[in-house]
């Protein structure tokens, strides 16, 4: 076990072993330190930005049998597996007609700046007793330190991905058959990030990921045949933006800023047809839901909650609609002169 600090220097400043039961103890300094835990034949492990003012008890790192595997370029047809910890010290790019397989537990750190493209396919198969993480090589890491991972392929499979301090979310077009299941970002992405972030891309599956990001939740246009389902979502602009996502179904989403506040617009889904979206929790500044333009959608059993709610409902221009058992609570008046909690004008 090595300490490093204080920063911004990071130069070591003490080191010790354990002893035959696995313990062991040191003196420094008060101050900020990177803790590394290291042995030959096994992936190394790192606490970054730990502050030590006193006597202070670590929890207990086992190591797995390993070593640090260094990845940048093209990266052909393979599998990550946990025998490694995979460090991308340059942009990674997976070509079409490849595809690069992620073993779950497999832990991936970028180096300042550096990210990961997909124009093939990633299946990246986490579990929910072992996570995959992606994340920043710095020594403390903050948010924005690395790009952002992007797919440009279709039938990707993403589960159980834990992603931290990146510029942005998952982005890309062209993601056609794509599942995102149980991804999670907590915060630690840069303050204008959107969480998923697709330009085109059809039947997609984005269920109960968890997605706290600066901007907007999830956007996906022209997703038709796609499956929103039981996402929770904490964003200041756009819960969700996903106009011409005919024949979808978007329920059991939550979608917030925070305890104490509420997102600008929580479900936009414009020009669609025959959308369900059903039995979702929605804390908001503006609208509700907006869905103008479309056509035999069905809305039903949905929540909204807001302090100055412009429109509850919005379904200008929207006909044969079936809208039933949905409940709106606006608790303080806007300085709107007209704010319907339903506005259905032009509708029939």
């Amino acid at each position: 076990l090595s300490l490093r600090g204080n920063l911004p220097s990071m130069e070591r400043e003490d080191s010790t072993e354990t002893n035959t039961g696995g313990n062991y103890s040191i003196n420094v300094a008060p101050g900020y330190y990177l803790v590394e835990w290291t042995k030959d034949g096994y992936v190394p492990w790192e606490l970054g930005g730990l502050s030590l003012a006193e006597n202070t008890a670590l929890d207990s790192v086992f190591l797995v049998p390993g070593e640090v595997a260094e990845v940048s370029g093209d990266i052909a047809t393979t599998t990550w597996t946990t025998g490694y910890v995979y460090h991308v010290v340059d942009d990674v790019t997976v070509p079409e007609n490849n595809t690069l397989t992620i073993n779950a537990g497999v832990r991936v750190k970028f180096f300042e700046g550096k990210g990961m493209v997909v124009n093939g396919k990633l299946i990246a198969n986490g579990t929910e007793e072992e996570n995959i993480i992606f994340t920043s090589k710095e020594p403390t890491p903050t948010p924005g330190d690395w790009d952002n991972l992007e797919l440009y392929g279709r039938d990707n499979h993403i589960s159980y991905l834990k992603y931290d301090y990146a510029t942005n979310g998952i982005t890309g077009s062209g993601v056609d058959h794509t599942t995102l299941d149980n991804v999670i970002m907590q915060g630690t992405l840069a303050l204008d990030s959107y969480g998923i972030k697709f330009g085109s891309g059809d039947s997609l599956t984005l269920t109960n990921n968890k997605l706290a990001v600066g901007a907007v939740g999830i956007e996906a246009y022209g997703a038709t045949y796609s499956i929103i389902q039981n996402n929770e979502i904490i964003a200041p602009s756009k819960g969700m933006h996903i106009d011409s996502c005919s024949f979808c179904i978007v329920s059991d989403n939550e979608i917030s800023f925070s305890e104490s506040d509420y997102v600008d617009e929580g479900i936009i889904v414009n020009e669609s047809q025959q959308v369900t979206i059903d039995n979702n929790t929605l804390y908001v500044d503006t609208r509700g839901i907006n869905a103008e333009g479309c056509f035999k959608q069905t809305i039903t059993s949905n929540r909204i909650f807001g302090k100055y709610i412009y429109h509850g409902l919005d379904l200008r221009s929207s006909d044969s609609s079936i809208v039933t058992d949905n409940y709106i609570y606006k608790s303080e008046r806007s300085t709107h002169s007209f704010e319907p909690l339903l506005q259905a004008e032009g509708s029939e």
